[in-house]
This record gives C-alpha cells, structure tokens and sequence, in this order.
C-alpha cells in the first residue's frame, strides 16, 4: 500500500504535476523492491518483437490471459485525444498545472489501483485468467507492447511467470545486447515537453532536447486545439513537426 498521502491523490480525479511524479516514483520504487531480480534490466528493451534482441525469433508467444506483468510494471498509459472518447472521466487521471484562470490539463493517463498498484482495468482473480476490463477500448500504449517482446519477458522473468535465464542464456543474452549497434538519439530528439501558458491564454509546447537546448514547437489555442505532453516523448523535432501537422490538417 501506498503512503496514505500518495492513496489520497489516487482518489482525486485531477492530480497536479507536482503531486504525480513524485507519488510514480514511490509507485515504482514500491514495485521493484517487492520483485524478483529482472536479470536483465528491462529499461531500455524493445517492447516490438521485430525489435528483439534476446528471444529467440522461434520462442513461444506468452498468453496475455495468463499474465499481466506488462499491466502492472508500466506505471505511465497515457491517454491520447483521439482516444478520450473511448473512456470516461472515472478511468483516467488528468494531470494538471495552475493557469491564470483555470487548471489546464496537460496529461491523461490510466489509473492505477492504489493497494495493488497495478493498472486499475487489470481483473485479477484467484483461479481465473487475467483480463483486461477496458481491452477494446485500450489505449495505443498497450497496444504497442508485444507479447513476446524482450521488455515482455524481462517483466516476466522479474514477476516469476517464466523461469529466470541459466548461465549460459544470461551470458548469450548479454553478448547479444552488446553486440547490438548502438543507437545514439539525434541531437535533436525530445527529452521532454512542458506546456506554458501565455499572456493571452494560449499555450506554447516547449521541448527540451537531448543537445540541451530549447524550441518552441507549438502554440495553439487550448479551446480550439488538444495535446497531451507525453505525446512528444522521444520524437525528433522532424517528427514532431510531422505529428503537429497532421492533426492540423485532419481539423481542417
């Protein structure tokens, strides 16, 4: 169970941004000391299994319905605006800043259950196959995650839902993973983005970048225009440029 400060936020509809990243932390923190040693650290791993690394391409694909370690590892499901239709207000948390008149959301992601801390859709029952109660309405993040991926078994190697690796597959694995040709991200590429209001009420999407500095990406009118700021996580400044377009285009 959460601090009783943290349980209390979870309750709230709208979390303020200050409040939620220091109670993920203590999510996540709380998690991984009560699990099995990952192994193989799975941060940094492909959730795509045309990305794997390690598993074998003839390796069985795990049962979904028989698992849920991605469910209750990954703390952070946002929520895109395309998808709000898709949920109601009671499933999801908007994390939010201080505007000059009003809250402004800047995030929206999936509620977590406050004893177990897993994702709050995940149904666990003794007996029974594990199951998502929201699966068709499920954000694009859970239907990016593989099952069978190298991020997917690593999750589950540290649940104790497969066995862990011997010896020598531990030592292959990690020959693999330095093997692999490292992949250095673009200078240009988004470390984060903050939202920030202006004087007349519009909002400016401000990236900060691997390199160190920062641009302007966008500035829209919030009634008029809806993003989400973890929508730019990881994306070069090309791309995001690319994304802005095309939901301009699509309102068009």
């Amino acid at each position: 169970m959460l601090k009783p400060e943290f349980v209390q936020i979870t309750r709230q509809n709208k979390i303020a941004e200050d409040e939620f990243y220091p109670m993920i932390v203590a999510m996540y923190e709380q998690i991984w000391q009560n699990l099995l040693p990952p192994q193989i650290i799975p941060k940094g791993l492909s959730v795509k299994r045309s990305g794997n690394v390690i598993t074998p391409p003839d390796a069985p694909v795990p049962d979904c319905l028989a698992c849920g370690a991605c469910c209750a590892a990954m703390l952070c499901v946002g929520v895109r605006p395309s998808e709000d239709e898709n949920l109601s207000a009671e499933e999801y948390w908007d994390i939010t800043i201080e505007g000059r008149e009003n809250e402004i959301t800047v995030d929206r992601y999936l509620r977590r259950d406050a004893e177990t801390l897993v994702c709050a859709f995940l149904q666990i029952e003794t007996g029974k196959p594990t199951a998502c109660k929201i699966y068709e309405r499920r954000p694009r993040m859970c239907h990016d995650f593989d099952a069978g991926s190298d991020k997917c078994h690593a999750l589950r190697r540290a649940y104790g839902i497969e066995p862990f690796l011997s010896l020598d597959e531990m030592s292959e694995a990690l020959g693999k993973l330095d093997d692999k040709p490292e992949k250095s991200a673009p200078e240009e590429t988004i470390r984060e983005v903050k939202f920030v209001e202006t004087e007349t009420g519009e909002l400016q999407i401000l990236a900060y970048l691997n390199n160190g500095s920062t641009n302007i990406i966008h500035t829209f009118d919030p009634q008029a225009e809806v993003w989400r700021q973890f929508e730019f996580d990881a994306l070069t400044l090309s791309e995001a440029a690319r994304l802005i377009d095309s939901r301009k285009n699509k309102s068009e």
